[in-house]
Formats: C-alpha cells, sequence, structure tokens
C-alpha cells in the first residue's frame, strides 16, 4: 500500500518516462521476491546455518583431525563465493529489468487483460538456493527503494491560497513547457486571456499543443519558473493542486470509468451529492432515460473502463460526471469528437445551459463545435498563429482557414460515399 500511495503522489513527468509495466513489476514481482525472503527465505536459511553448526560439531567429536582437513578448502569457499555474489547481482538485476519489460509489453499490447503472475517459486531446500533468493530479493528491494525515493512530485505551496468567489478569469502569461528536461518545446511564449463568462475554442493539427495547455492549467504538470498561469489574478503556483481542480471541470476524449456502479463513477463517493441531483442533471442531458433502462438503473454495475457501453454513452456519463460539480471553469477537450450525432445533440444542448455564467476552453477538431465561441485561438507549432472570430479567421484566409476547408472537404466526401 506504501508503494501504491506514493506513486498516487509522483507527477506525470514521472509517468511519462516510465512506463506502467515497470511500475507493475515494483508493485508486483518485486515485492514478491521481498515478501518471499522475508516469510520463507530467512527462516530457512537459519535452519541451514543451524544444521551446518550441529554437524561441525559431530564431526569434531567422531574425528577432529580429518575435520580440519575438510575445513581447510572453507576459505578458497568463501572466495569463490564473493565472486559469485558479484556476478549474479548483476544477473538478477538484468533479470528484473527484463521482466519489467516484459509486463510493459503485455501492458501495452493486452489492454485490459488481468497481470498474469509469472514467477510462483517452492521452498527451496538447501543452502546454495535459498543464497539464491537471498540474491534476488536483494535486487528487487534496490528497484523497491529507488520508487519510494523518487521525489518527482509536485509540492503544495506553503501557506497556500484559496479562491473564493471566484469569477472564473483564465490568463496564461509567456507559458513554455516541454515533457522533458531539454527535450522539444511543446509550448513556446503562450499568452492570451479568457474573461469571465467567456467561451474560447483552441484550434490546430495534431501535436501542436492543444492538450498540453489543459494539463499546464489542472497543474497535472509544474509550470517553468518564467512561465505563469493566473485564475482571478492568481497564480496557480500559489494554489494547491485540489484548489485549482475543484474550480475546473474537464471532459477528455478518452474516457475512464472505473469498474462499480454508475452512481459511483458520478459521483466518485462523494456524500454530499445526492441521487436526487444526479437525476436532474441526468435528465438536462438527456441520459436519464438511457441509464433507467439498464438493469437495475444507477446502480448498474460496469465492466473494466465501462467496456459494454458505446463510446457515446460513456462520453455522457463523462460529461453528466463533470456536471454535478458544478466547476465555475469548464474544459472540454476533444469532449464530442468520439459519439454520434445523437449523443452530440444531447451533449451540445446541455452545453448550452451549462456554459452560461462560465468561463468555457473548448478543444476540438470538429468545427460545428467551435464557429459559436466567442474567440478562437489558432496554436500551430506550439505557438499561437491566429486569434479571432470564426467570421474573422475565414476571411484572413489563414491556417484556420485552411483547416476548415479540409474538415468540409472531408466531411462531404464521406457523405458521397454514404
Amino acid at each position: 500500500m506504501d508503494i501504491f500511495s506514493h506513486l498516487q503522489k509522483l507527477s506525470l513527468r514521472y509517468f511519462d518516462v516510465n512506463p506502467v509495466g515497470r511500475l507493475i513489476t515494483r508493485a508486483t514481482s518485486d515485492v514478491e521476491s521481498l515478501n518471499e525472503m522475508l516469510s520463507s527465505g530467512i527462516v530457512a536459511l537459519m535452519g541451514n546455518i543451524v544444521q551446518i553448526i550441529f554437524i561441525a560439531i559431530l564431526m569434531f567429536v567422531i574425528d577432529w583431525r580429518l575435520t580440519f582437513v575438510m575445513l581447510s578448502v572453507l576459505p578458497l569457499m568463501f572466495y569463490v563465493t564473493m565472486v559469485f555474489k558479484k556476478k549474479i547481482q548483476v544477473t538478477y538485476q538484468n533479470v528484473r529489468r527484463e521482466v519489467a519489460r516484459l509486463n510493459t509489453f503485455l501492458q501495452e499490447h493486452i489492454s485490459g487483460m488481468a497481470t498474469v503472475q509469472i514467477f510462483n517459486r517452492q521452498p527451496i531446500q538447501d543452502l546454495s538456493d535459498k543464497y539464491n533468493t537471498l540474491q534476488s530479493a536483494g535486487a528487487s528491494g534496490d528497484r523497491i527503494f529507488s520508487l519510494l525515493d523518487e521525489r518527482s512530485i509536485i509540492a503544495n505551496p506553503a501557506g497556500s491560497r484559496a479562491l473564493t468567489s471566484i469569477k472564473g478569469c483564465v490568463e496564461f502569461r509567456n507559458v513554455s513547457f516541454s515533457y522533458t528536461n531539454g527535450g522539444a518545446s511543446i509550448l513556446k511564449n503562450v499568452s492570451f486571456h479568457v474573461g469571465e463568462g467567456e467561451v474560447i475554442a483552441i484550434v490546430g493539427a495534431s501535436g501542436s499543443g492543444k492538450s498540453t495547455v489543459v494539463n499546464l492549467l489542472t497543474k497535472l504538470y509544474e509550470l517553468p519558473s518564467e512561465s505563469d498561469i493566473l485564475i482571478d489574478g492568481v497564480s496557480i503556483k500559489l494554489l494547491s493542486e485540489y484548489e485549482v481542480r475543484r474550480h475546473i471541470g474537464v471532459v477528455l476524449q478518452d474516457v475512464f470509468l472505473f469498474s462499480g456502479t454508475i452512481m459511483e463513477n458520478l459521483t466518485l463517493g462523494d456524500s454530499v451529492i445526492s441521487k436526487e441531483r444526479v437525476e436532474d442533471m441526468a435528465r438536462l442531458i438527456g441520459i436519464h432515460h438511457f441509464i433507467k433502462q439498464l438493469p437495475n438503473g444507477y446502480e448498474y454495475k460496469l465492466s473494466d473502463r465501462g467496456s459494454g457501453l458505446s463510446g457515446g454513452q460513456k462520453q455522457l456519463i463523462s460529461f453528466l460526471r463533470m456536471m454535478l460539480y458544478n466547476p465555475k471553469i469548464l474544459v472540454l477537450d476533444e469532449a464530442t469528437s468520439s459519439v454520434d450525432k445523437e449523443s452530440e445533440d444531447k451533449i451540445e444542448q446541455a452545453m448550452k445551459t451549462l456554459m452560461q455564467g462560465r468561463t468555457t476552453i473548448i478543444i476540438a477538431h470538429r468545427f460545428s463545435t467551435i464557429e459559436r465561441a466567442d474567440k478562437i485561438i489558432v496554436m500551430h507549432k506550439g505557438e499561437i498563429h491566429e486569434v479571432g472570430t470564426h467570421r474573422e479567421l475565414i476571411g484572413q484566409g489563414g491556417i484556420y482557414h485552411k483547416l476548415y476547408t479540409l474538415q468540409f472537404e472531408s466531411s462531404r466526401n464521406q457523405a458521397l460515399h454514404l
């Protein structure tokens, strides 16, 4: 549990450079090796040592001269053992590293499959194999303690402030960012302002930095010292992660639903959110009827990641979950890109009500969802290239006009092939 709790505190930057399979190995196979040593290896080793001492005493009683002759080879044995220890320790480190690579491969290529325990050692009966177990546990211990020593955590500022009577103004000031130290810059001196209740859209080709804007606004990554993001004029560097995120509702394209009931996925264990409120908001978004048709309604149990539901249904549940927390700032990251036309209409209808009086940042490829934005920001290779309304940007004939034309032609070609 200490390892799992520690992993939850690490920043996303740590997970960017450490595959999930490697972390699974730290929390399962490596812990199992240590457990084996503590539960059986040490006990059996002590038993072997007592047995050897007893045998040595018995040998001295029977014939002390012959015993000395036999023991004369011990220095050589100790020397060979020390040489073997150094080599086997390197070998076991390589073994654990390969196990981590195997787990990474399984996690990346067999998504959703339960982790398979690949090591099932039996209690060993002689001293040399106990030493083998200790060496394996030593290698695992080094890796586990290395993980626990990792301090890639976004620390909450001392005396962090609280936002009261929040209006929802957001400002980016000269924000530059790279996901790795010394790596390519994803954002380059990005600056813009979103007023209270304003709706802005951020568009651009894949890799232009749109989603990074969301990651930084929600404090998933730490800002460089020369960059800043402000909410109602207060730097998020002066706010705790909780304080920032409780005012921002985010709907992502890749919806994650936990194993459990629909109600549990909507409230996330918050007892303050009543069933009546959930149902009222579900009616607003047009999802109440769909949920009531499921077996047990809101108590319907979802399997891992909500398998069994369509992409549109999962998106609507995610959207409703965000609405229940009534945030002042909304971030819709590709929120309607993976739903069918009927589901998209329901979401857009609910959005019109939800967005009233709230600051909204829309990140999308579908121009039908952003044409009505108060302001559109066009990003290209991490920089802001164009800013304006839909009509203004179309008239400029720049990047936005090109993207709009390409999507219009693509939609028309798809319609012709239907």
